[in-house]
């Protein structure tokens, strides 16, 4: 069974035991451009907080640590989206997808996922609903803080409507280095981290 599918059934899963339909997800307020804007960020800050999970499985668990080699794809990486000035949800799906299917190996894959998850269940039981971006990208994950952590902030009502109208016009906008989102401190913390792993050194 492919990730994909894999996901998608964790979905349904999720979806069923809290009554929750993607048509009620995806009606919860604002214009259509305001919704579609708010859903490419979820996929933004999904792309945010599976690098924070990354991170968190690199630093603390020895035996899936990332390589040498993986240390340098990733960095590549993270400095391309740091220096996107706009960047979109299916770029932040591109990238996502790119590192799941060619940086982290099955075992790196199956940690992030248990830390997702259990990140989603601890959020769920505070919250009361999987995210829109769980149900609408068909994934298991919900979108928030890069962290690795459960505190995770979705792009959901609260986020300014100012920020999503600009975005939502064309402007330049790239969450994942927006001063003062937890979602940008954790990204370039990680920055930092591959960084210090390659002495500092360009890849």
């Amino acid at each position: 069974m492919s990730n994909y599918i894999h996901r998608a059934v964790i979905v349904i899963l999720i979806m069923t035991a809290t009554n929750i339909s993607p048509a009620l997800a995806q009606n919860r307020g604002g214009s259509a451009d305001i919704q579609a804007a708010r859903d490419e960020l979820n996929s933004m800050l999904d792309l945010g907080r599976f690098l924070g999970f990354i991170h968190t499985m690199s630093a603390e668990q020895a035996p899936l640590r990332l390589s040498d080699p993986q240390v340098e794809q990733l960095l590549t990486i993270v400095r391309e989206i740091s220096q996107t000035r706009r960047l979109t949800g299916s770029i932040a799906d591109s990238y996502l997808s790119h590192i799941e299917d060619e940086v982290l190996t099955t075992r790196q894959l199956t940690f992030t996922d248990q830390l997702w998850i259990a990140s989603d269940r601890e959020r769920m039981s505070s919250a009361g609903a999987p995210s829109a971006t769980a149900q609408q990208r068909g994934s298991g994950r919900a979108s928030g803080e890069g962290s690795g952590s459960s505190s995770s902030t979705s792009a959901d009502q609260s986020e300014p409507v100012s920020d999503l109208a600009v975005f939502a016009g064309g402007g330049d906008f790239n969450p994942l280095v927006d001063p003062g989102r937890p979602q940008s401190e954790s990204f370039l913390a990680f920055i930092a981290y591959l960084e210090n792993r390659t002495g500092g050194n360009p890849p």
